[in-house]
Protein backbone atom coordinates (compact mmCIF):
# COMPACT_ATOMS: atom_id res chain seq x y z
CA UNK A 1 0.00 0.00 0.00
CA UNK A 2 1.08 3.79 -1.13
CA UNK A 3 0.35 7.00 0.09
CA UNK A 4 -0.18 9.75 -1.68
CA UNK A 5 -0.33 13.33 -1.38
CA UNK A 6 -2.31 15.28 -3.46
CA UNK A 7 -3.37 18.95 -4.05
CA UNK A 8 -7.06 19.29 -3.67
CA UNK A 9 -8.82 23.08 -4.42
CA UNK A 10 -10.94 24.10 -1.50
CA UNK A 11 -14.26 23.98 -3.43
CA UNK A 12 -13.50 20.42 -4.20
CA UNK A 13 -11.92 19.63 -0.57
CA UNK A 14 -15.33 20.73 0.94
CA UNK A 15 -17.00 18.50 -1.43
CA UNK A 16 -15.05 15.63 -0.64
CA UNK A 17 -15.61 16.39 3.49
CA UNK A 18 -18.90 16.87 3.38
CA UNK A 19 -19.84 13.53 1.00
CA UNK A 20 -21.30 15.09 -2.36
CA UNK A 21 -17.90 14.35 -3.79
CA UNK A 22 -16.64 10.49 -3.83
CA UNK A 23 -14.58 10.13 -6.55
CA UNK A 24 -11.45 12.57 -8.56
CA UNK A 25 -9.91 12.35 -11.46
CA UNK A 26 -6.46 12.63 -12.09
CA UNK A 27 -3.45 12.35 -14.23
CA UNK A 28 -1.67 8.82 -13.80
CA UNK A 29 1.42 9.64 -16.05
CA UNK A 30 3.61 9.99 -12.82
CA UNK A 31 1.98 7.76 -10.14
CA UNK A 32 0.82 4.10 -9.85
CA UNK A 33 -2.31 4.22 -8.21
CA UNK A 34 -3.58 1.06 -6.67
CA UNK A 35 -6.59 0.09 -5.47
CA UNK A 36 -6.30 0.39 -1.13
CA UNK A 37 -4.03 2.91 -1.47
CA UNK A 38 -4.19 6.37 1.00
CA UNK A 39 -4.34 9.35 -0.25
CA UNK A 40 -3.86 12.54 1.83
CA UNK A 41 -5.40 15.36 0.06
CA UNK A 42 -4.51 18.89 1.40
CA UNK A 43 -6.90 21.85 0.78
CA UNK A 44 -5.35 24.20 -1.57
CA UNK A 45 -6.48 27.71 -2.05
CA UNK A 46 -6.04 28.60 -5.58
CA UNK A 47 -6.29 32.59 -5.25
CA UNK A 48 -3.56 32.95 -2.99
CA UNK A 49 -1.65 29.52 -3.99
CA UNK A 50 -1.43 28.37 -0.49
CA UNK A 51 -2.19 25.68 1.44
CA UNK A 52 -4.81 25.87 4.39
CA UNK A 53 -2.79 23.04 6.96
CA UNK A 54 -6.81 21.27 6.56
CA UNK A 55 -5.93 17.53 5.07
CA UNK A 56 -8.56 14.65 4.14
CA UNK A 57 -7.42 11.01 4.46
CA UNK A 58 -8.80 8.65 2.11
CA UNK A 59 -8.35 5.01 0.72
CA UNK A 60 -8.92 4.26 -2.65
CA UNK A 61 -12.01 1.79 -3.39
CA UNK A 62 -12.37 1.17 -7.01
CA UNK A 63 -10.23 2.96 -10.14
CA UNK A 64 -10.59 2.92 -13.91
CA UNK A 65 -7.77 4.34 -16.06
CA UNK A 66 -8.66 5.97 -19.20
CA UNK A 67 -6.44 6.74 -22.14
CA UNK A 68 -7.32 10.71 -21.64
CA UNK A 69 -9.90 13.54 -21.29
CA UNK A 70 -11.76 12.83 -24.77
CA UNK A 71 -11.68 8.72 -24.06
CA UNK A 72 -13.21 9.86 -20.36
CA UNK A 73 -15.93 11.80 -22.29
CA UNK A 74 -16.41 9.76 -24.94
CA UNK A 75 -15.61 12.53 -27.79
CA UNK A 76 -14.05 11.14 -31.19
CA UNK A 77 -11.22 13.17 -31.76
CA UNK A 78 -11.55 13.58 -35.60
CA UNK A 79 -7.78 14.39 -36.29
CA UNK A 80 -8.34 17.90 -34.16
CA UNK A 81 -5.11 19.16 -31.60
CA UNK A 82 -5.01 17.32 -28.62
CA UNK A 83 -2.95 19.81 -26.69
CA UNK A 84 -3.11 18.57 -22.93
CA UNK A 85 -6.33 16.55 -23.75
CA UNK A 86 -4.08 12.88 -24.01
CA UNK A 87 -2.67 12.41 -20.81
CA UNK A 88 -3.37 9.45 -19.41
CA UNK A 89 -6.10 9.53 -16.80
CA UNK A 90 -7.50 7.62 -13.53
CA UNK A 91 -10.62 7.77 -11.78
CA UNK A 92 -10.37 7.48 -8.35
CA UNK A 93 -13.22 6.17 -6.09
CA UNK A 94 -12.50 7.00 -2.52
CA UNK A 95 -13.66 6.34 1.15
CA UNK A 96 -12.86 9.11 3.60
CA UNK A 97 -11.45 7.60 6.40
CA UNK A 98 -9.97 10.81 8.52
CA UNK A 99 -10.47 14.56 8.34
CA UNK A 100 -7.55 16.85 10.09
CA UNK A 101 -4.35 18.63 10.11
CA UNK A 102 -1.62 18.07 7.50
CA UNK A 103 0.74 17.31 9.85
CA UNK A 104 -0.46 15.18 11.58
CA UNK A 105 -2.64 12.75 8.51
CA UNK A 106 0.53 13.04 6.16
CA UNK A 107 1.86 9.86 8.61
CA UNK A 108 6.01 9.19 8.11
CA UNK A 109 5.60 7.55 4.77
CA UNK A 110 4.26 9.01 1.93
CA UNK A 111 4.65 9.24 -1.85
CA UNK A 112 4.63 13.15 -2.51
CA UNK A 113 6.00 14.57 -5.93
CA UNK A 114 6.69 18.15 -4.35
CA UNK A 115 9.41 16.56 -2.02
CA UNK A 116 12.62 15.80 -2.47
CA UNK A 117 14.26 12.20 -3.62
CA UNK A 118 15.18 11.56 -0.10
CA UNK A 119 11.55 11.27 0.99
CA UNK A 120 9.84 10.18 -1.45
CA UNK A 121 9.13 6.45 0.28
CA UNK A 122 6.84 3.59 -0.77
CA UNK A 123 5.28 2.11 2.21
CA UNK A 124 4.68 -1.89 1.75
Amino acid sequence: MTRHVLKLWTDQFDAMQSGAKRADVRRCDDRNFLRGDEVVYRDYTAGNAKYSGRALLARITHLTRVAGYLDLFGVENRGRPTDGLSHPLVVLSVELLEVGEYERLRGTVIVDPAAPASKKVRRG
